[in-house]
């Protein structure tokens, strides 16, 4: 028997929206009345409840979704790029740090003499790790632009030739001669569009866009000089009241501090994957642990053949 929706038990806000889901939603509204009173929501958050809806497999809350008012404000993209970079920058300076006290511990070298070594190339690479990332940001976004305007160039002077390259394109793709046609002179009608449409379809890239690179490795850089300095602690504290621990017993506390910021900022990296939150820490955790053991592994090797 078909299901028979009933739009008045569906009242959709922003607010009562994590209850429905979490009550799971029996019924869906076929449509929203343009002119509700529901308060709207902002895109970012629902892109946010869109990807939960995927997650779930639930139709009935992506319909809502895509039925939903969205206000005027503009996507947050910078800030969410920026808390990216600090995260993964935060995962490799931690497991980095950690893995040259590996080597340390690992080869009888002192704690003292571990903490120096770890401290003059954390700096270092951190200041490299901002600088790479920066550099390839730059170069991408870079070669982005020049296609660009190559694109341009080649609309603006044979725009026949391009239309023809994007109905071969779409032909090739499975449309009908006619509808290729029909779809390529719709997008000339407008050139932003056909353009970016080209950047797509032709070369795979996405049109170039305005984002701040160098903030965004000002903040990679911070985090991995900020967390890289996490396996570090017990050294300094250690050094600062003068137990002298040995140098295995402070590589185990480092190296726990280590897995515990690994599998949070793991489970934060699941944001921007389509990983579960728990997988995306395993995956984090077993990154640090497998970097450690192999850092350890080797710095005991090679102490057996070079004299310290």
């Amino acid at each position: 028997m078909k299901a028979t929706y009933q739009p008045e038990c569906c009242q959709f806000t922003a607010r009562s929206f994590s209850r429905n889901r979490a009550q799971k939603h029996t019924c869906a509204a076929q449509e929203m009345d343009s002119d509700s009173e529901d308060a709207p929501l902002s895109p970012p958050k629902k892109t946010e409840l869109a990807r939960k809806a995927f997650k779930t497999k639930d139709p009935t809350v992506s319909q809502l979704v895509h039925n939903v008012k969205v206000t005027s404000e503009e996507h947050r993209k910078g800030l969410s790029d920026s808390f990216k970079s600090v995260v993964y920058g935060s995962l490799y300076g931690s497991s980095t740090s950690c893995a040259v006290l590996a080597a340390a511990a690992a080869s009888g070298v002192s704690s003292s003499s571990g903490l120096v070594i770890s401290l003059a190339l954390h700096f270092g690479l951190a200041m490299s790790w901002g600088l790479f990332d920066y550099i390839t940001n730059i170069s991408d976004v870079g070669y982005a632009r020049a296609e660009m305007r190559r694109e341009i160039w080649e609309y603006e002077n044979y725009p026949d030739g391009e239309k023809r390259e994007m109905v071969d394109i779409y032909i090739s793709k499975g449309l009908s001669k006619s509808d290729a046609l029909e779809l390529v002179d719709v997008l000339s009608r407008n050139s932003d569009i056909f353009i970016d449409t080209m950047m797509a379809e032709e070369l795979g890239m996405l049109p170039p866009t305005n984002q701040p690179l160098l903030s965004y490795s000002l903040f990679t850089a911070a985090g991995f000089l900020c967390c890289g300095l996490l396996p570090m602690l017990p050294y300094i504290y250690d050094l600062a009241i003068g137990s002298q621990l040995s140098s295995l017993t402070l590589f185990g506390i480092s190296f726990s501090l280590t897995v515990c910021n690994s599998f949070g900022l793991g489970a934060l990296a699941s944001r921007w994957s389509d990983f579960a939150w728990w997988r995306s820490a395993a995956v984090m955790t077993g990154h640090a642990v497998g970097t450690n053991a192999l850092a350890f592994c080797l710095g005991w090797l090679v102490s057996g053949f070079v004299p310290l």
